[in-house]
């Protein structure tokens, strides 16, 4: 995955379905940077997975 490190490491040896659910659980805060990006994309993405 392309993101900052910190998230990398956070996310990086979880499988499947725990990804998911951590991914729909982030909470990006303001939209300053990197980070606040990476985890809305991964948070918009989650959530509409967990949908379908």
């Amino acid at each position: 995955m392309t993101a900052p490190a910190a998230l990398r490491e956070r996310l990086g040896n979880l499988t499947r379905r725990p990804l998911i659910d951590a991914c729909a659980a982030l909470r990006p805060g303001v939209l300053d940077g990197p980070m606040a990006a990476a985890k809305l994309a991964l948070r918009t993405l989650a959530r509409r997975i967990q949908s379908l």
